[in-house]
């Protein structure tokens, strides 16, 4: 079954420290239909999670940023949008898979370089596995 579409309302938070990786994934998002919101890093990302900001879907990370922790941030996360979903991205090998197992929503892992497609299919994956949850 092919992947349901976006449909314009779901917001994504990229944090990432490299502009670079943090414009491009922007942009492959924004032009499959997701509403981008981009912070460079965990602090700047923990104002767009205070109540009264508009609500986040997917929080796309980097492991390792500069003044955090990626994992710390995506089970902080977690836990204030138990009906959303995280995508972690790294370029590092040996990252611990039994700290991200523990996440309470659905996630996914996109290693470093990565293809756009990859980065399109992680984000939709853990959007659609969330709605599932919703939807049970």
């Amino acid at each position: 079954m092919p992947a349901k579409p976006p449909d314009n309302s779901e917001r994504v938070l990229i944090v990432e420290d490299d502009d670079d990786v943090r414009g491009f994934v922007v942009a492959v998002l924004s032009r499959q239909g997701y509403r981008t919101v981009q912070s460079s890093s965990g602090i700047d990302a923990a104002v767009h999670m205070q109540p009264g900001q508009p609500k986040i879907d997917v929080l796309v990370t980097d492991v390792s940023l500069l003044d955090t922790d990626g994992v710390a941030l995506a089970e902080h996360f977690a836990e204030l949008f138990p009906e959303a979903g995280v995508v972690i991205m790294s370029g590092h090998a040996g990252i611990p898979r039994s700290r991200l197992e523990k996440l309470a929503v659905p996630w996914a892992f996109v290693e470093k370089p990565f293809h756009l497609q990859r980065m399109i299919d992680a984000v939709r994956s853990v959007l659609d596995e969330a709605a599932g949850v919703r939807a049970a």
